[in-house]
């Protein structure tokens, strides 16, 4: 505005000096709705509740949106009447012409600035944003209301932005903090607008809210309404109510720094306990700040060592009707007085979390620590947070451990020696009977792979006894009744037979139990063992096939007898040249052409040869009648040998076993 004052001398008037009118940030500026006649800008004095005289009349035809720009020192204001909406500017001194248009197609009652960008919020909560130096309004989408939504329209309202850029608007008569870094723009809601203890309706229709120079949120209605608000709680005391003026929207430039501060406590009782006790833990959490806090999280991992009672959890008094601990990950929570959410100023309004665990009986720990952290919108990376100890006197238990040695490498067919040795690492004497058992891996064997007493040695040998299945592979099973003190080891040996096919590389496993310990997470080990490559090892068997009763009766002369001889190579590795050697029984006539080969899938391929000379040479051809024998028979004969003329004789069943045969006469 200018003002034009005369300059006066001896009666004389000489010039007129022109002085601009500067804006007042701190100021609280109305504008005047087209209701009241008028599209008026004056200042409020909300103290005294007085209006200034007519600062400045917009050229809009109708009722106007405000806003100030604190960049420029100049109000901002919309058509409010008309979509698509222009806006225009005034400085004090000069009214701009249409600074942009906006794309809304319905009207706009809410103009705030963040910093020094302006927010315009239509009708059906369409958000758009300009700069002075970009004045062009964007399309920012819509509010997206979280939590309970606005009662009543939210049509008419207004925003406001505080020293942080956090805006605060009206929708619906009720208050909410609006986060401008989400997408879409997402509001909070603090509460609805209660004034000297009464909610208000839409009798009461808030249309302005401004900070004031004191840092107070103001809220104006239609009625003429003037009350400051508790950004934190939503509740205010009126200051003053204008009559015969219809207020439309308010602006300042003022712009508080609010923010929530949060405190997290955290408590346990008992703080000494023993397994199988139970716990409660109270998680307390208070704004210390001066605006609410929202999106309140909060995150307490379940105390290692614990179990959570089943719904135990509570907030504010309120179970959360939780079957299993609901605190792991980040869960919404609220204070007294305000919504999901939410947390708002002061110590009436903090949040209480009760839940309760038991300690576990099995593997207890000697303490429980644990941390519960709160989270909030705009609040510090990490939140807040608090931690409780318990300290847990624990039992004198026994702790047993198993550990299981050897020394050297094993022999593929050959034999290997293990130790097993438990250990008692726990506060307690073990008591009862303790069992070890020692699951074998395939390739090895005990007691020839039978069932049966095991032979021990070792330093604590007679305190243990074991057997073992034939189960293939096979299991050693081990008991012991003699206590283990505490620090105190208690060792055995066995020997092992090794397969000649074992592979190279095996591992040996044994767990122990019993002995009245309850910590079972330590108690199995293994062995890795290195099997080395041996020599072929070739095992014969014969047997009398025929008659049935040859080898339990006595037989008479002249009877026929059929012997078998199995060979097998139980050896590490392939054996070549083979020659399997037998000689006729005494007083027995070798019958011609029953000596046979049964090489099975060894892949052998024998000659049989004959000796006159008990295998002084192997050039003689049996005949029929030699020696005088009877037709048929050949009493020459001395000696049989098979001899291999192709093939290795493997180590690895099924190829590695064969049969021959032949029959005698009895005399």
């Amino acid at each position: 505005m200018l003002l034009r004052l005369p300059l006066l001398l001896a009666g004389l008037i000489f010039c007129t000096v022109t002085f601009a009118q500067t804006l007042d940030p701190t100021a609280l500026y109305i504008v005047e709705g087209i209701t009241f006649g008028t599209r008026s800008i004056r200042t409020l004095d909300p103290n005294t509740g007085s209006l200034s005289g007519v600062l400045f009349t917009i050229s809009f035809p109708g009722s106007a949106a405000l806003g100030f720009n604190n960049q420029n020192n100049s109000l901002y204001y919309i058509d409010g009447s008309n979509a698509p909406s222009q806006y225009k500017s005034w400085d004090g001194t000069t009214e701009s012409g249409v600074l942009g248009i906006f794309s809304n197609s319905t009207s706009i009652f809410r103009l705030g600035f963040m910093g020094s960008t302006g927010i315009a919020i239509t009708s059906d909560n369409q958000v758009f944003s300009f700069t002075a130096s970009n004045p062009t309004p964007v399309s920012l989408g819509f509010i997206s209301f979280q939590g309970p939504s606005p009662t009543g329209s939210t049509a008419n309202g207004d925003i406001a932005f505080d020293g942080n850029g956090r805006g605060w608007g009206i929708f619906g008569n009720s208050l909410y903090r609006l986060d401008f870094t989400s997408s879409p723009i997402n509001a909070y809601p603090i509460g609805q607008i209660v004034v000297d203890g009464v909610p208000l309706d839409l009798g009461f229709l808030v249309t302005s809210i401004a900070f004031d120079s004191q840092g107070r949120l103001l809220i104006g209605t239609l009625s003429g309404l003037v009350a400051t608000i508790d950004i934190s709680t939503a509740r205010g005391t009126t200051l003053t109510t204008l009559s015969g003026s219809i207020v439309r929207d308010f602006a300042s430039g003022n712009a508080p720094f609010l923010a929530p501060a949060i405190a997290i406590t955290k408590s346990v009782s008992p703080t000494s306990a023993k397994p199988g006790d139970t716990l409660t833990y109270t998680v307390n959490v208070l704004n210390n700040g001066n605006a609410a806090a929202t999106l309140l999280t909060l995150q307490d991992a379940l105390p290692s060592g614990t179990t959570f009672v089943a719904n135990s959890a509570t907030l504010n008094g309120v179970n959360m009707g939780a079957a299993t601990y609901p605190f792991a990950s980040p869960v919404s929570i609220d204070g007294l007085n305000a919504s999901a959410g939410t947390i708002l100023a002061g110590a009436a309004n903090q949040a209480t979390i009760t839940y309760q665990v038991t300690v576990n009986t099995t593997s207890p720990p000697a303490s429980i620590t644990n941390i519960a952290i709160a989270n909030w919108l705009d609040g510090p990376a990490g939140g807040a947070n608090a931690t409780t100890t318990t300290n847990v006197t624990l039992p004198n238990t026994p702790d047993l451990t198993i550990a299981k040695t050897h020394t050297g490498n094993f022999p593929s067919g050959g034999t290997g020696n293990y130790t097993l040795t438990v250990s008692n690492s726990g506060t307690g004497a073990s008591a009862g009977t303790i069992t070890v058992t020692d699951s074998l891996p395939t390739g090895l064997l005990i007691n020839s792979g039978a069932a049966g007493a095991v032979t021990l040695s070792g330093t604590n040998a007679a305190a243990w006894s074991c057997t073992s299945n034939t189960t293939s592979p096979q299991t050693i099973t081990c008991t012991s009744s003699t206590a283990i003190a505490v620090s105190g080891t208690s060792s055995f040996s066995f020997t092992v037979s090794v397969a000649g096919n074992a592979t190279s590389g095996i591992t040996n496993s044994a767990s122990v139990s019993g002995g009245g310990e309850s910590n079972t997470a330590n108690n199995t080990t293994t062995d890795p063992t290195t099997i080395t490559s041996g020599a072929p090892l070739i095992t014969l068997a014969k047997s009398c096939t025929a008659p049935a009763t040859c080898s339990t009766a006595t037989q008479q002369p002249g009877t026929d007898l059929t012997f078998s001889i199995s060979y097998t190579n139980g050896g590490g590795a392939a054996a070549n040249n083979i020659i399997l050697q037998d000689t006729i029984p005494t007083n027995t006539d070798f019958k011609i052409g029953s000596a046979t080969s049964s090489p099975g899938t060894t892949g052998l391929t024998f000659v049989i040869e004959y000796s006159s000379d008990n295998g002084a040479s192997w050039t003689y051809t049996p005949v029929s009648g030699g020696g005088g024998a009877s037709a048929g028979y050949d009493r020459s004969v001395t000696t049989l040998r098979w001899r291999a003329t192709a093939g290795n004789l493997s180590f690895t069943a099924p190829n590695n076993t064969g049969t021959v045969g032949f029959i005698t006469k009895i005399r």
